[in-house]
């Protein structure tokens, strides 16, 4: 059982997890374990200046309703989180039985952005005019801005208005922040049989299914077209992928006169592989009657699934391998393998791989592999469309994900996807020097056709042209994203890992140091890469390519302790993925830390802090000069991709017993 807490007061995370296991027969078992947690926000930005008045700021001052921060950046709300394993096997003569599952649950909720009563368009406003709903047709609603000056004088020019005249100003006089979040469900599990001949043939035949569902939810906000009739919180429909996976796999020693029997590994696998998304309710996505008169349509933030995008996409593959391995000598081991695979949707594929391991002594030695991969287009991103909101060169804007196929893809370059292929090659050396262990490795990984989310933005011709093929939802949006094979990449780089065990009078100590290093470019950039958007350095940039901890844990008696340093190098990111907010975050280092005590046999309770020192990326600031705390950024004030995160310092107590 656990419990922490950030530094600041927030993020409150309460879990508790266990396993337990119990023998079945001669040789069979049953282990289950369970965790369960809930997790608390963080806030980590200030007040939003930005918009008519100073923004939230101003209107605060002017007396407005306006909550603080109304834009909340940090980790959401996690509840109900809870997840379950279960591992069983069961002998039968001279195979075995086995089933394994997991399944797991959890609530997310968390804030989306601010919309301001005075000039969020479509809802509070058209132009520079407060927006009104006649709600009857006699007219003589008021016309102009909103005052702001004060809360009073708002409050004045809305109610004056007349009893047909209705502004979401009377349910919202601070504008609101929408909520969003869903609830993930996972399950998978396999069972199978396998056992072995006395030849040492082998076999192991399994069936699978997986299935993970994403449902949808946003409250705290309106379909601004329905008027006064709009709900505040909409179930916005589901994203469902499944899948069924078949497997036959045999191994097979012959003896052909090498230092170890040559091991034929062999199988068949058949995956059924489907997507799914389920239509939300009608108010989440419906155009109501007000849409004439410059309210938008569908829950603001992220419409509902409709009719329209909604459906069951499906595809299914077979595929077989064949796999080699031998110790050729005393100190060599070689192996290699080939893989065949059809899909039913973009076609074939076939791969293979060799390796091997050379003792240049009993405790040196060095191996390498190269291969050849490919990753299959998700069936998410060959068919996934929704409407959402997104920051964009200052403001907010209306976008639209589509499928590559989709009508106003294909108007800007879109097409059915295709495979991702990828050539690998790795070489390395392990050494065993006394108690230290050292392993170090170079990779190279280049990956052509890259996937990747593509936006263009619509003008005026665009959408007129759009709403003449009938794609009616083309008349709001201001952008687009779809999926593109777009470009390559080679990424290279070493991981070194060493590790040195000691013992003295103060005890056991262990000392780890992992470094990876890692450098990405890009090769053949392609329709989404320009360079306007930044896309290319972020690919490159966007993870450290440095990344090193080092691990100090010590026991004497019944004490323990350990001190870890994590280093990040400088990285870069687009803030909001917006290509005119570029930004280079330096470099950090963050200590954690904690301390332990077994007691009464069974027992040890341990306390930590991660993060120890507290420290945060530092606060962004652009080439202009402009921060987080400069109006225009949303109260946003740390960057908002860094690995390490922006949530500082915890502390946590643990209570842990083993019988």
């Amino acid at each position: 059982m656990q419990y922490s807490q950030a530094y600041l007061g927030d993020g409150v995370t309460i879990e508790a997890s266990g396993a337990i296991g119990a023998k079945i027969g001669d040789g069979g078992f049953l282990t289950f374990s369970f965790e369960v947690k809930d997790q608390n926000a963080t806030s980590r930005g200030v007040q939003d200046g930005e918009g008519t008045n100073g923004g939230a700021t101003g209107l605060a001052a002017a007396g407005f309703p306006v909550a603080n921060p109304v834009v909340v950046w940090g980790q959401p709300n996690v509840t109900d989180d809870y997840k379950f394993t279960v591992n069983a096997a069961i002998p039968a003569g001279e195979s075995e039985l086995y089933f394994f599952a997991n399944y797991s649950t959890r609530n997310v909720d968390g804030s989306f952005f601010y919309r301001n009563p005075t000039d969020r368009q479509g809802v509070f406003a058209t132009g520079s005019n407060a927006l009104f709903a006649d709600l009857t047709g006699a007219g003589g609603c008021p016309v102009g801005p909103l005052p702001t000056s004060s809360f009073a004088a708002a409050q004045a020019f809305v109610n004056g208005a007349p009893a047909n005249c209705f502004s979401f100003f009377s349910e919202f006089p601070g504008g609101f922040t929408p909520r969003f979040g869903g609830t993930v469900d996972d399950f998978s599990g396999t069972a199978g049989f396998r056992g072995k001949f006395e030849s040492g043939f082998t076999y192991d035949f399994s069936a699978g299914i997986g299935r993970n569902a994403l449902d949808y939810r946003i409250s705290d906000t309106i379909n601004a077209s329905l008027g006064p009739d709009s709900p505040t919180s909409f179930e916005l429909g589901a994203q469902i992928q499944k899948e069924i996976v078949a497997n036959a796999d045999f191994t097979y020693p012959v003896s052909v006169g090498l230092a170890s029997d040559l091991n034929i590994a062999f199988g068949l696998q058949y995956h059924d592989d489907s997507f799914e998304i389920t239509e939300g309710e009608l108010d989440s996505f419906r155009v109501g009657r007000f849409i004439t008169q410059g309210f938008s349509a569908g829950a603001n933030g992220f419409q509902g699934f409709s009719p329209d995008v909604a459906g069951l996409f499906g595809r299914d593959s077979i595929g077989g391998y064949i796999d080699l391995e031998a110790d050729v000598t005393d100190a060599l081991v070689l192996s290699g393998a080939v893989r065949y695979e059809s899909f039913s949707d973009f076609g074939d594929t076939f791969n293979g791989k060799i390796s091997g391991l050379y003792k240049l002594t009993e405790d040196i030695a060095v191996r390498g592999s190269a291969s050849t991969g490919f990753r299959a287009p998700t069936l998410g991103q060959s068919n996934l469309q929704r409407a959402a909101t997104s920051f964009s060169g200052g403001r907010l804007v209306e976008s639209l994900v589509v499928s590559s196929t989709n009508p106003i893809a294909l108007r800007f370059g879109g097409g059915q996807l295709d495979s991702e292929s990828a050539r690998n090659f790795s070489l390395g050396a392990t050494g065993t020097f006394g108690k230290l262990s050292v392993t170090v490795d170079y990779f190279n990984i280049r990956v052509e056709d890259r996937i990747a989310q593509t936006t263009a933005n619509l003008t005026d011709a665009d959408r007129a042209a759009l709403v003449a093929q009938g794609i009616a939802e083309a008349a709001t949006i201001s952008q687009v994203n779809f999926f593109v094979n777009d470009f390559d990449t080679r990424t290279q780089g070493v991981d070194f890992v060493a590790s040195y065990p000691f013992s003295s009078s103060a005890g056991d100590t262990s000392l780890t140091l992992a470094v990876g290093y890692n450098d990405t470019q890009v090769i053949n950039a392609g329709f989404s890469i320009r360079p306007e958007n930044n896309r290319e350095a972020e690919l490159e940039d966007s993870v450290p390519a440095v990344r090193a901890t080092f691990t100090a844990a010590h026991d004497v008696g019944i004490f323990n302790g350990l001190v870890r340093l994590n280093y990040y190098s400088s990285t870069f990111e687009t803030l909001f993925n917006d290509p005119t907010l570029p930004l280079t975050v330096p470099s950090l280092l963050i200590v954690d830390a904690e301390v332990g005590v077994k007691f009464a046999d069974h027992f040890k309770i341990s306390v930590g802090g991660k993060n120890l020192f507290d420290a945060y990326p530092a606060e962004f600031t652009l080439a202009d000069g402009s921060t987080g705390r400069t109006p225009g950024f949303l109260g946003a004030i740390f960057p908002l991709n860094h690995p390490a995160g922006f949530n500082g310092g915890s502390y946590y107590i643990r209570l842990s017993t083993n019988f």
